[in-house]
């Protein structure tokens, strides 16, 4: 029996270093290959690499590319795709995404282009390009990438969100669950762009547009975004919060961050379908006045008001456009150009705010500037003859 038992170990090494000989062959020449269990990476970061290596293990499930000179990601290079997981390919010169090899693809219309797709990544849920030099997305790319969770392209060079081609496209993903365009060039969030039922984004989760030259929201753009938790805008150059800027049929909406901007002016109903909102940043703009009903402006809307003009609504969008911000329970508003005034005293005073936007008694006024300086408690007990007193 121990004799058998020898041999049946000595026969499994065999077997095992035939394998793991096999898997170290198969390597490309300029990366190392790990394996642990059934995850099996490839590292090819800082290779000095300007296409996609040769022979790419079978098994791979994971592919690091960092730091190399790819001007263009190749779908169609790799050898195999059955496995893929995970890409991480940030800081390359990644100008454009092929999905085919197939020189007459651009001729068979939307839908054939999509059929004509040369390499699909069944499994592939995460893809992080930042730092490249991306314009745009190929209009087929979730049909190729079908079961995508994460997408990032951070730092790129996206300028509209149309080019992204996310929402008007014929075979969309509804997999997306994080999509991650801080530190580009887009300028604005347009209804024309957005408001359509056809996007892989209507599961999205997190929406991540920081750092990008954003003057412009319009309402009802998240519409059809109806699993949306979280948004973040801060460090953009939004003057203007129109009506339903947020809203989505969903109405899960838990986190908006606008921290950084140069807002001035908030419609009424600009966080109106908001029910499951906890978390709201308007820390650091040019805010004089909150009501603290709604979480709007005081003053008067501006000259230039086209973009926070009441949209009109159809009796579906009606029955979301509720303003109800019973679950906050965070408000960041340090920061802001506060005018000391009756107005203001309304929201400093109301016990629901002062609860929520801690420290606001300590906050200090902007105008008149007669009290520029002074915290809003101190200053705003010297106002008399302000109604509902």
């Amino acid at each position: 029996m121990a004799s058998i038992a020898k041999k049946i170990r000595v026969m499994l090494q065999c077997i095992l270093f035939v394998i793991l000989t096999r898997k170290t062959d198969s390597c490309p020449s300029m990366c190392t290959c790990d394996y642990y269990a059934a995850v099996h990476t490839v590292v090819c970061d800082s290779q000095d690499l300007y296409e996609l290596p040769e022979r790419i293990p079978e098994w791979s499930t994971s592919m690091n590319l960092d730091g190399n000179y790819l001007s263009q990601l190749d779908l169609t290079a790799f050898n195999t795709t059955v496995y893929f997981e995970k890409f991480r390919i940030r800081y390359n010169r990644i100008d454009d995404i092929v999905l085919t090899n197939d020189p007459h693809a651009t001729m068979l219309g939307l839908r054939g282009a999509c059929n004509a797709i040369s390499a699909t990544f069944p499994r592939l849920t995460h893809v992080n390009l930042r730092g490249n030099l991306l314009q745009k997305l190929p209009k087929c790319l979730f049909s190729a990438w079908p079961v995508l969770k994460v997408l990032n392209i951070d730092e790129n060079r996206v300028r509209r969100i149309k080019d992204l081609n996310i929402a008007n496209h014929i075979t969309y993903s509804d997999s997306l669950e994080e999509l991650s365009l801080k530190g580009n060039q887009i300028q604005a969030l347009t209804y024309s762009e957005l408001y359509t039922p056809l996007s892989a984004l209507r599961k999205l989760k997190v929406l991540d547009l920081s750092e990008n030259a954003i003057r412009k929201i319009e309402g009802l753009v998240f519409m059809f975004m109806s699993d949306l938790q979280e948004i973040k805008l801060q460090d953009n150059q939004i003057r203007i919060l129109p009506n339903f800027a947020f809203m989505t049929m969903g109405r899960k909406v838990q986190a908006i961050h606008l921290q950084r901007n140069r807002i001035e002016f908030i419609a009424n109903a600009a966080f109106a379908g908001l029910p499951a909102l906890t978390t709201l940043n308007l820390g650091d703009n040019a805010i004089q006045c909150l009501l603290p009903q709604s979480i709007s402006t005081c003053v008067p809307p501006p000259a230039f008001q086209s973009t926070m003009e009441l949209s009109p609504l159809n009796s579906v969008e009606h029955r979301y456009a509720d303003i109800d911000l019973h679950l906050l329970r965070q408000l960041d508003v340090q920061g802001n150009r506060w005018r000391c005034d009756c107005n203001l005293k309304l929201f400093v005073q109301n016990e629901i705010m002062r609860r929520i936007a801690r420290p606001v008694s300590r906050m200090p006024c902007e105008f008149p500037t007669a009290l520029r300086g002074q915290p809003l408690s101190s200053a705003l007990t010297r106002l008399e003859h302000c109604g509902n007193e």
